[in-house]
């Protein structure tokens, strides 16, 4: 999979729902802390906008919580996050 960095920041509940998923599918990654006024310039040239979490692997640059999230299925999809079936995933997801 190569080197993965994930740029995130203390106490943002966004970061903290891809450090677990990371966790439990039991992936390395570099962490790079973000810092609110510091940091937004780089991340906005990145991706356009000053958000974290920010996943950067190979030459993919992925914000948003929910799209790492789709990336970290697809590349490792086991142990899965969701279930498989549709109807299970909308009940876990409600």
């Amino acid at each position: 999979m190569g080197t993965t960095k994930l740029i995130t920041m203390y106490g943002s509940p966004w970061s903290e729902r891809v450090r677990w998923a990371f966790a439990f599918k039991r992936l390395p990654y570099e962490k790079q802390n973000y810092e609110p006024g510091v940091d937004e310039d780089a991340v906005k040239k990145l991706t356009g906008q000053a958000m974290v979490p920010v996943l950067i692997t190979g030459d993919k640059v992925i914000p948003d919580s929910s799209a790492i999230l789709d990336w970290l299925e697809e590349a490792k999809p086991e142990p899965a996050l969701l279930p498989k079936s549709a109807k299970e995933r909308a009940i876990v997801t409600l």
